[in-house]
């Protein structure tokens, strides 16, 4: 921040947190549904906290949107894999008749 002098106050203003509406609306709709749901809500809460200045708020609301985002975009590649490792044991004991 700099005064009217020109010089610089020595104070740093804090970066203005993310509020993770996009991605929020990505893992609602592509990802899992209730996860993502739960996201967009933190999500909004974020964003309402923004817009009314309360920056420790929307900080403490973006990171939870973040978190549940993160969890509702890797929940179907644990379910793929999880699939898969089933499929793929079933496979073996059908066709090569493991037990």
């Amino acid at each position: 921040m700099v005064n009217q002098e020109g010089g610089d106050t020595g104070k740093v203003d804090p970066p203005v947190p993310h509020d993770y509406t996009t991605q929020a609306w990505v893992a609602c709709l592509c990802c899992f549904f209730i996860t993502g749901l739960i996201a967009l809500l933190a999500a909004s809460k974020a964003h309402d906290a923004l817009t009314q200045g309360d920056l420790v708020g929307a900080r403490s609301a973006a990171k939870w949107a973040r978190i549940i985002v993160r969890v509702s975009y890797g929940g179907p590649v644990i379910n793929g894999v999880v699939i898969w490792a089933f499929w793929f044991c079933g496979i073996q004991k059908t066709c090569w008749g493991m037990t």
